[in-house]
């Protein structure tokens, strides 16, 4: 499995097809198991929120750790 990254104005639904009749959805560290029934939308939420960020904070490091951007899969241990 790979993260993708879309546009903020994309809005997915998303289903599963499978032998088992639930399946585990994880966001944000948070998990959940789901009927293969459930549907799932995805979307840009209405509101903004405020962070604090780090002066040494680096967007585009966090996304290459976090993506494994760079990495070959094939050979990452973590």
């Amino acid at each position: 499995m790979r993260p993708i990254i879309l546009t903020d104005d994309v809005e997915l639904e998303i289903t599963v097809e499978s032998r088992s009749e639930n399946y585990m959805l994880t966001i944000d560290s948070t998990s959940n198991v789901l009927n293969t029934a459930t549907k799932v939308w995805i979307k840009k939420a209405d509101y903004n929120v405020k962070v604090i960020q780090r002066a040494s904070f680096d967007f585009f490091e966090t996304l290459r750790k976090k993506l494994l951007w760079g990495e070959d899969i094939r050979t990452y241990n973590q």
